[in-house]
């Protein structure tokens, strides 16, 4: 009720901005007031015949000749009964060649206000579509992100260390695997769905995936994680830490000994930074090429969808391993 209403005060004002354009042309006749009058009468009457046909007439007139017909109807209908108005009404006296002057005024109006309304729903149709397409987009990610993250070398090493340690009775150590493995890939399945999560969520599961490593690999694993954001909890891009921790395990720690992940997340002015860094083998100028794999380019192409300002950067560190820096906006 209320949209129709805006509608109603938005077509007065619209009205009124005609009227006075029109009043400051030296062709046309009568003041301000007088040309406001005119429009005011013949718009509301114009707009009520033309939605009393639409209502009696429903599907009939469905057609763009249909409503066409109904315009030109609407028009001439109200064109002289606005003139009844002004002269029974208002005491207005005319001639002839006002009536026919009226008749092209009021013309003139229906075409301005239907070019209007043709690029009001152009630019609607537009917007729309551009929505949908960014929606499009998002569910391709989303669905890609679930392919890259339920990595087949990752479960496999996973589940041959569950063998190993049935083999070895390590019941204990056997039932923190299983049990991080199953947290893991249920918050996986659960951050597919999502646009944005929370960086404690985020975090959670990353420490699933960090253990497990821990476990795979033991002493020549270790990470760190410094966060200085944890009561706040601000808003992240799903997995958008764990894919840069990911990408160092399988291809800058792999064959490393005392191999080791440092994360850093803090806040600077309004941004929220997290840098992911490793002492492994660097990247070459070829991997610097191919940019790693889906996972990290998933990363900065997510950012750009949901974010005005961002920083995804990777580089060589002088000494020897990578460095991650990534800087979006900082919201709870």
């Amino acid at each position: 009720m209320m949209k129709k209403f805006y509608k109603f005060i938005l077509f007065q004002l619209f009205l009124i901005l005609i009227s006075y354009i029109m009043s400051i042309n030296i062709s046309t006749i009568g003041s301000f007031s007088d040309i406001l009058i005119r429009y005011i009468s013949f718009g509301n009457i114009f707009i009520i015949i033309f939605f009393l046909q639409k209502k009696l007439l429903g599907k009939k007139f469905s057609r763009k000749l249909h409503k066409i017909i109904m315009i030109l109807i609407s028009y001439i209908i109200s064109t002289a009964l606005s003139l009844l108005i002004l002269r029974y009404w208002f005491w207005f006296i005319f001639n002839f060649r006002f009536i026919i002057h009226c008749y092209i005024n009021n013309l003139i109006l229906i075409l301005i206000l239907g070019s209007v309304i043709m690029i009001f729903k152009y630019l609607k149709n537009e917007l729309e579509e551009t929505k949908e397409a960014k929606k499009r987009i998002e569910i391709d990610y989303k669905l890609k992100l679930l392919r890259s993250k339920i990595n087949p070398h990752f479960l496999s090493n996973s589940l041959t260390a569950v063998s190993e340690l049935a083999y070895k009775n390590n019941l204990r150590k056997l039932d923190k695997l299983i049990v991080k493995l199953s947290h893991l890939y249920r918050n996986i399945l659960d951050f597919s769905e999502k646009n944005i999560i929370s960086l404690n969520d985020e975090l959670k599961t990353l420490k699933y995936y960090l253990k497990i490593n821990k476990i795979l690999y033991g002493e020549n694993f270790n990470y760190s994680i410094k966060n200085s954001c944890k009561k706040e909890n601000p808003k992240i891009l799903p997995f958008m830490i764990q894919i840069p921790v990911e990408n160092s395990i399988k291809h800058g720690l792999k064959g490393i000994t005392r191999g080791k992940i440092e994360i850093e997340i803090r806040k600077q002015n309004q941004n929220l930074i997290v840098t992911v860094e490793d002492n492994g083998k660097g990247f070459s100028q070829k991997d610097f090429n191919k940019k790693g794999s889906f996972g990290l380019s998933s990363i900065e192409k997510r950012m750009n969808l949901f974010f005005d300002s961002y920083t995804f950067d990777i580089k060589n560190k002088s000494n020897k391993g990578v460095k991650v820096l990534m800087v979006i906006p900082y919201e709870t």
